[in-house]
């Protein structure tokens, strides 16, 4: 039961601090969604076709950069405002096969609400979830929800911080609240993670992509532009069988 409580809390304050400061996109924000967005298309075969989700999607960077390249890109967030934003987006760029709702994918009553009432469709081919796993107490809960939204065959890509000495060092003092996993993710975890949800890792890479940011340096020193890395990892669902 405080589990639970836990993990509400942390929602709700996901939920404040984006709905303030979630239409608010950084150099290091932009340059990081450009990169990932270019690694998925190289990575993943899409065309129009293609069903993709975007959980967690923000603004829709990742979405838009996707866009073009697919039959329709749906996004998901807890934070009304940035969904606000994102289908503001999308009409302005005239992105009609990109569209937002605001869901709680991982509650199955919202989600079977959000299907039913056509706001989104019942499988993806491809969903991404970008940055956004270090923001969620149960990630055992996010994966299985994902999982089971994919078509057979479909993929699941993941980005967020690779563990490291110094990731810990990524969140400053505006968001350390928001955030459950402040030391990102090892390759060992997001496969446990996967295979527990019934998908196989095809693929990790740790040094892909990286995103820079000031942050404050050992010992105190002052804040200073620092690199960190970015995993991407691709899960995917078990094709139909002959």
């Amino acid at each position: 039961m405080a589990e639970q409580q836990q993990a509400a809390n942390l929602q709700q304050l996901n939920v404040e601090h984006f709905n303030k400061h979630g239409a608010e996109v950084t150099p290091h924000m932009l340059a990081l969604a450009e990169s990932t967005a270019q690694h998925i298309l190289q990575l993943i075969p899409l065309g129009q076709d293609s069903t993709v989700l975007e959980f967690g999607c923000g603004m829709g960077l990742i979405s838009e950069r996707l866009a073009p390249a697919v039959g329709s890109v749906h996004g998901v967030d807890i934070a009304p405002k940035t969904i606000e934003a994102f289908n503001a987006k999308a009409a302005a760029k005239g992105l009609t096969n990109m569209r937002a709702a605001c869901v709680d994918l991982v509650n199955p009553i919202e989600q079977q609400q959000a299907i039913s009432s056509g706001q989104l469709p019942v499988s993806f081919s491809l969903i991404v979830a970008h940055m956004v796993l270090h923001h969620v107490e149960d990630a055992a809960a996010v994966f299985g929800c994902l999982a089971g939204l994919l078509q057979q065959g479909g993929r699941l890509v993941l980005t967020d911080l690779l563990q490291t000495e110094r990731s810990k060092a990524f969140h400053g003092a505006t968001a350390h609240h928001t955030v459950s996993h402040a030391g990102g993710f090892s390759e060992q975890q997001v496969s446990q993670l996967l295979s527990a949800a019934g998908l196989r890792l095809t693929s990790f890479s740790g040094d892909s992509l990286h995103v820079t940011k000031a942050a404050a340096q050992p010992g105190g020193g002052a804040e200073a532009p620092e690199a960190f890395p970015v995993f991407v990892a691709v899960g995917q669902a078990a094709a139909e069988s002959s």
